[in-house]
């Protein structure tokens, strides 16, 4: 009687086994085992086999080996794979529903990401909030609020916090890194035949005293300081501004990584060193212009040298105590005019740089 009650759970656990395919993969694994263990022996023992050929053959054995094992368990746990399958795609459909703001803020970071829709610094406008961007993650994205005025960027003094889900279903409108502007628009009548370029420095002198009559007197500055304004708010009209109008009282050189837009402990030194020589002089604005070495494409160098010079910007403002109206446009050159060559080591490292100029205007040098 036990015989027979131990054949019969014998062959049931056998037909378990079968059906649950443990035994077909183990003797699917078993054979593959031998066959690897005797090719192998067969291909070592060969004494007209040179070794390199020998790890070439083991090697290329081995990978079939295990392709043909991955291969067989899949059709062998095919049922139970399609199952499991099955469960997992239900499990996903479910966490997507209740994860979905979560997946929406990932997302929106990786557009503003593809997209550089964006970066820390810039003036933006997202969803009817306007502000300087502090701070960027994963999931949300940080500013410092302006009021709602368009045009202003006079600071509410509040944070606001944006998921990037916003990204999806707003505007984002940059600014740029403009500063406490004012924006003035000037209209001028002139004769057909008049040469308006020969007129520029007229021109300057009445759009410069129209800067003076206008927003600077109403925030109470000097007549001297709102010169001073006027000057470099004139100078933001162009990209870079023309030195030819400057004298040039000093320039800092601060070095970067290769890559790289972060500012070493030595370059913040530097800068808010720079800031305050400046701030000694009468009238004196900044001119900041970035550079790379000769690493990279041109697309990517441009922006790597953009980059570097708004890092100078931002700091020198929110760090060294820089005036934003004191600052002329920055600008990036990519890799053009390199302080030495590009063929070795060092020189590269000199010219991966951010320049600061102090420059006064000739017409207010002595001021």
């Amino acid at each position: 009687m036990w015989d027979v009650a131990g054949a019969m759970m014998s062959e049931i656990l056998r037909e378990e086994l079968l059906q649950s395919g443990a035994l077909a993969s183990a003797a699917l694994l078993a054979a593959l085992f031998t066959i690897h263990f005797l090719v192998g022996r067969a291909l070592k023992q060969g004494a007209s086999f040179p070794p390199l050929v020998v790890r070439r053959w083991t090697a290329n054995l081995r990978n079939l080996l295990i392709l043909i094992a991955i291969v067989g368990l899949m059709m062998i746990w095919a049922p139970q794979l399609r199952t499991f399958a099955l469960s997992l795609t239900a499990f996903a459909v479910a966490s997507v529903i209740a994860m979905k703001e979560l997946i929406l803020c990932f997302s929106g970071s990786a557009l503003r990401t593809l997209s550089r829709a964006y970066s820390v610094g810039d003036y933006v406008e997202i969803g009817g909030r306007r502000g300087e961007v502090m701070d960027i993650n994963l999931l949300v994205t940080r500013l410092r609020e302006f009021e709602k005025q368009d045009g202003s960027f006079r600071r509410t003094g509040k944070e606001v916090i944006l998921p990037h889900s916003l990204l999806f279903n707003s505007p984002v409108r940059v600014e740029g890194h403009a500063g406490e502007r004012v924006r003035h628009v000037f209209s001028m009548t002139f004769e057909p035949d008049a040469d308006i370029f020969a007129q520029r420095a007229a021109i300057e002198e009445a759009a410069l005293e129209n800067v003076m009559m206008g927003p600077t007197t109403v925030l109470g500055l000097s007549d001297k300081d709102a010169r001073v304004r006027a000057e470099a708010q004139l100078a933001k009209g162009s990209r870079v501004a023309d030195i030819g109008q400057y004298n040039v009282k000093g320039t800092t050189n601060v070095n970067f990584d290769i890559g790289k837009a972060v500012l070493s402990t030595q370059a913040q030194n530097d800068l808010c060193a720079t800031a305050s020589t400046a701030e000694g002089m009468k009238n004196a604005l900044l001119l900041i212009v970035g550079y790379t070495d000769s690493t990279g494409d041109s697309d990517y160098n441009q922006q790597l040298s953009e980059k570097r010079a708004a890092r100078v910007v931002n700091y020198l403002q929110q760090n060294c105590g820089w005036k934003p109206y004191r600052m002329l446009t920055p600008t990036g050159m990519s890799e053009a005019q390199p302080l030495t060559t590009n063929d070795t080591p060092e020189g590269r490292a000199q010219n991966r740089r951010v320049e600061v100029n102090i420059l006064v205007s000739k017409g207010l040098d002595g001021l």
